[in-house]
């Protein structure tokens, strides 16, 4: 019950987070962290999968998709929204581990597959993992760069 619990709440965090593609102000309420990506590679592409770890454990993962019949484009911004119920108990947002891939776009995507290793079972590693500190209440802002020929980064922005 308890997997079937944390798999509903991973869902409905990706719908939050696909709501959001392409909204330039983003705010967090005071039990959400949010991660705002500003996507600033040339590349089209399908969606975003990520996995998050704490103390160097995965504990969970999901996945962002375009809408039906498009991409996610240069000038688009992806949000991310972490909740307490999807870590640990008393877990604080410090030195929290996220690696993300890139769901390339044309990857054949069956919309009524919940699945996330069928979903992404075609995505591409980003820069590896990132380790952020986070607080509830806040926006931390990221940028995503390069290009599918060099390799795709998601990092923190330097603004």
């Amino acid at each position: 019950m308890g997997k079937r619990l944390l798999a509903v709440l991973l869902i409905l965090s990706a719908v939050f987070c696909l709501a959001s593609c392409g909204q330039s102000s983003v705010t967090a309420a005071e039990n959400e962290f949010k991660l705002r990506i500003d996507v600033e590679t040339t590349d089209t592409f399908e969606g975003l999968h990520w996995k998050y770890y704490v103390e160097g454990e995965c504990i969970g993962e999901s996945y962002i998709l375009a809408n039906q019949g498009k991409n996610i484009t240069k000038k688009d911004t992806l949000v991310i929204t972490f909740i307490p119920e999807i870590l640990p108990d008393g877990y604080d947002l410090k030195d929290l581990g996220i690696e993300f891939f890139v769901i390339p776009k044309d990857t054949n995507v069956d919309r009524s597959i919940t699945d996330v290793d069928v979903i992404t079972k075609d995505e591409i590693a980003c820069n590896g993992k990132v380790y952020i500190s986070g607080e509830y209440g806040t926006v931390l802002d990221m940028k995503m760069t390069g290009e599918l020929d060099v390799g795709y980064s998601i990092l923190p922005s330097a603004d």
